[in-house]
């Protein structure tokens, strides 16, 4: 007589609970997924005034003008900078000169000192 041999089913695959591996696995990308979309539709809206403002530029001439007639007031007014550690901002012309009156006398100081140091060490 044939038999048939039956092999026992494993129970243990259906008896026990799911893992939540899995679950939270494709919660976590759910979750981070609609937080991308969320995020970039925020930053679509946030951004839509500025796309729709009509660009007002100037043409190049009329910029480069504007920008050397602000250096020129800046290098040639006086301006209070800094009241409290009184700190002013002079003319470049005015620097300039002053600059070099205090590098002539500096020059003309030291040429004096070398010359008396040289009548001293002469014998």
């Amino acid at each position: 007589m044939l038999t048939k041999t039956v092999e026992p089913a494993i129970e243990d695959e259906f008896d026990r609970p799911p893992k939540p591996w899995p679950i939270a696995t494709l919660l976590g990308v759910a979750v981070s997924l609609l937080l991308f979309v969320g995020l970039a539709l925020l930053m679509y809206a946030l951004t839509a005034e500025e796309r729709n403002k009509p660009i007002e530029e100037k043409p190049p001439a009329e910029r480069l003008k504007e920008l050397r007639a602000s250096e020129d007031e800046v290098l040639s007014t006086y301006r209070l900078v800094d009241a409290k550690k009184q700190i002013v901002r002079i003319p470049i012309d005015r620097a300039m000169s002053l600059y070099a009156e205090s590098a002539s006398r500096s020059s003309s100081a030291e040429s004096d000192q070398a010359k008396k140091n040289e009548s001293v060490n002469k014998p």
